[in-house]
């Protein structure tokens, strides 16, 4: 869709699938680590390990296994490859969802995912509603109506 077909927008909030919602708004989000500390309940956590040098994340989950392997369960490892010493600490992570954008209609999301689904960190779409929201009901609506 351009950006000023309003006739096919206004086809897409005719006809697609609201969710079971009246007024849906498909948010695109995508999930962020945050350091937290051990024991921090209420969210989706994760273990990583963290380079000591310069505290960044260790990037594949072969590097990530193996140090787990040989850390024998501590939270710090030090490893030395060709005389070169490394240290890595594991660190629990928080994952929170992170909002990106916020489309009219669901091939809107799935169009702005195509184009920028590369550069997000496991994205995903979440319908809310405009429940009560009175000024971008009448927006849809007259889009809807013009259009």
């Amino acid at each position: 869709m351009s950006k000023l077909n309003f006739a096919e927008l206004a086809s897409n909030l005719k006809t697609q699938d609201n969710l079971a919602t009246q007024h849906p708004l498909y948010c695109v989000y995508s999930k962020r680590s945050i350091y937290i500390e051990d024991g921090y309940g209420g969210m989706e956590t994760k273990d990583v390990w963290v380079d000591a040098d310069d505290y960044s994340e260790v990037e594949g989950d072969g590097l990530s296994e193996a140090l787990s392997v040989i850390s024998e369960g501590y939270d710090s490892v030090e490893v030395t490859v060709d005389d070169y010493k490394r240290q890595y600490h594991r660190k629990t992570v928080g994952v929170i969802p992170q909002f990106e954008t916020a489309c009219l209609t669901r091939a809107g999301a799935d169009a702005y995912l195509e184009a920028n689904g590369h550069n997000l960190n496991q994205p995903y779409i979440h319908v809310h509603s405009l429940n009560r929201n009175d000024e971008m009901i009448g927006l849809r609506e007259h889009v809807i109506d013009t259009f």
